[in-house]
């Protein structure tokens, strides 16, 4: 179990369940693949141990929690009891949305109120509340910085959960070289990320890290087409295990009764990519910032 983050685990209310499950695999990988690797003349240590199941960081959000919960039945074949939902522990989630659906406050209030440790890149400016001690908040808009210290974040194993906030903001850094008015190469940024993107998984498996990325929708200029457009690449959404699309209106606000202001919405996440369940389905969760805007 050493080279598992435990720090990660521990934070699962069924821990006990979690790192049996891990040395189960862990045995099964070696038996099966003992005699495979040494006719190969493979390093065994460069083997990554299967996932026969997933486990999820709980955030606090009982009703986000349990939405997530309900559309990923598939993350205990063994049949271990292993439950519960939050962020995919290992894997790569994207949140999206329309521009002021809230993506931002939505996923920061989430790792604020959780217990696990987080560092929250962000890109546009927008974290004013920096009194959260399990948060750690940095600033650029440089791409290649930003994936720069998340592959350090994720090998320092000091981080639980890494937050993206947002892909769109970031800028390569050819596009900062450019002269005013210079039109940027077509597909610049998606290839600098295709880059990052294949030594991602691999490095969040062994370091059991979640990986948050929030990205704005784009509408399509296919008429044919009714799923909206994330910008990044294709290889984006091939490398995230999770596509949660944040929807919400004005009907959707909750005010205090006392001052009328905002202080929390009801958010529905629809499901248009999911790796361990159904997709296509969506759940309502109420989010309260009462204390944000004090």
């Amino acid at each position: 179990m050493s080279q598992y983050k435990q720090n990660t685990v521990e934070f699962h209310p069924q821990a006990d369940l979690i790192k049996k499950a891990y040395a189960e695999a862990e045995k099964e990988r070696k038996k099966s693949n003992a005699e495979l690797l040494k006719d190969l003349k493979v390093d065994a240590s460069l083997d990554i141990t299967p996932r026969p199941f997933i486990y999820f960081l709980p955030t606090g959000n009982p009703e986000f929690d349990a939405g997530i919960d309900q559309i990923t039945p598939n993350k205990d074949p063994n049949g271990l009891g292993i439950h519960g939902g939050g962020f995919a522990v290992g894997r790569a989630t994207i949140i999206s949305g329309r521009s002021g659906v809230g993506k931002s406050q939505f996923t920061y209030n989430l790792c604020r109120n959780a217990k696990f440790k987080t560092l929250y890149i962000d890109t546009e400016g927008g974290v004013i509340d920096r009194q959260a001690p399990n948060v750690i908040v940095y600033n650029t808009e440089i791409l290649e910085q930003c994936w720069k210290v998340v592959m350090a974040a994720i090998d320092s194993g000091k981080f639980n959960c890494i937050v993206i906030d947002s892909l769109t903001n970031l800028k390569t850094l050819e596009d900062l070289q450019k002269e005013d008015g210079e039109m940027p190469r077509m597909g610049q940024r998606a290839q600098v990320m295709n880059s990052f993107l294949t030594k991602l998984t691999a490095k969040l498996m062994k370091n059991d890290v979640a990986l948050i990325i929030i990205s704005q929708e784009r509408e399509s200029f296919d008429l044919f087409k009714k799923d909206p457009v994330l910008p990044g690449g294709a290889s984006l959404l091939y490398s995230t295990s999770m596509v949660l699309g944040l929807l919400s209106n004005k009907s959707d606000e909750i005010k205090s009764k006392e001052t009328g202001l905002k202080i929390g919405q009801k958010t529905k996440v629809k499901i248009r990519k999911n790796r361990f369940g159904s997709d296509n389905c969506e759940f309502v969760c109420k989010l309260m910032f009462e204390e944000i805007n004090k």
